[in-house]
C-alpha cells in the first residue's frame, strides 16, 4: 500500500512541475508576442550580455552566449518590450560579417 500511495504521490508532484512549467513558457512567448524588433548598436561586452543603443539613445543590457562575436560599433537586432526589457540579438542580422 505504502509504494502505491507514494508513486501516486510522485506523479501528482510532476504533473503539478509539468504545468508549472507549461504556464511559464505561454508566459514567455506571451512576452515575446508583445515584443518588437528594434536594432541597436553594440557600444560594450560583458562576459554573457551585449550593451546596446538604440537610434534613440537608450541604452539595454541583452544577454548573448557568445558576446565576442559581435564586434563594438556593430549593428545588431534585438527584440524589446518597451519596458526597457530586451532579448538577445539575433545572430543572423548582425553587421560584423561573421554570421
Amino acid at each position: 500500500m505504502v509504494p502505491i500511495a507514494a508513486g501516486l504521490l510522485l506523479c501528482v508532484v510532476a504533473t503539478g512541475a509539468i504545468a508549472q512549467g507549461l504556464r511559464g513558457i505561454r508566459a514567455g512567448e506571451q512576452h515575446a508576442n508583445r515584443a518588437r524588433p528594434i536594432t541597436a548598436e553594440v557600444v560594450s561586452r560583458q562576459e554573457a550580455s551585449l550593451r546596446v543603443r538604440t537610434d534613440d539613445a537608450r541604452r539595454l543590457t541583452v544577454n548573448a552566449y557568445y558576446p565576442e562575436d559581435y564586434r563594438i560599433g556593430s549593428t545588431v537586432a534585438v527584440l524589446e518590450d518597451g519596458r526597457g526589457s530586451a532579448w538577445r540579438p539575433n545572430p543572423t542580422t548582425h553587421s560584423n560579417g561573421r554570421c
